[in-house]
């Protein structure tokens, strides 16, 4: 399984734990994403983290919102991202429940050499923060805001 199933099984599990719904929709929704997972990797797909994750969200709470943002690309530069992170929290404004996905912000943890160093993970924990700051500035207009990092 490659690092993105991993990353879709983390995110069911913390929502699933979050949710507070039965022990048998939390393992129906799992035996859901394996069957989906496999019948992607069969196909040689990438699985597309917004949908799974808007799923997810469907089973556990269907009166939330959920927004993703996807980092798997390695490069993080608040200047560039801030308007996407301000977009997502514009929609997801005024909804009962509102979950921000951030995924793949850990790319940026390693360069091309792939090891992680010090001052790579103080630019992860810059990165989380100015994540957060941006989504907090708009804390009037949520009810109940969660920011997930996976």
């Amino acid at each position: 399984m490659d690092a993105s199933g991993k990353k879709i099984k983390l995110l069911n599990a913390l929502l699933a734990a979050a949710s507070g719904r039965p022990a048998a929709v939390c393992a129906d929704a799992e035996s859901g994403i394996e069957s989906a997972l496999e019948e992607l990797s069969q196909k040689n797909g990438v699985a597309d983290v917004s949908s799974f994750a808007k799923n997810l969200l469907s089973i556990y709470n269907p009166a939330a919102e959920v927004e993703v943002l996807d980092f798997r690309s390695g490069h993080f530069d608040p200047l560039f991202v801030f308007p996407e992170i301000i977009s997502a929290a514009r929609r997801l404004s005024g909804a009962e429940s509102a979950v921000l996905v951030v995924y793949g912000l850990d790319a940026t943890l390693r360069g091309k050499c792939g090891r992680i160093t010090k001052k790579r993970r103080l630019e992860y924990a810059r990165g989380v923060e100015f994540i957060e700051d941006c989504a907090m500035r708009y804390k009037g207009i949520f009810k109940n805001l969660d920011i997930i990092f996976v």
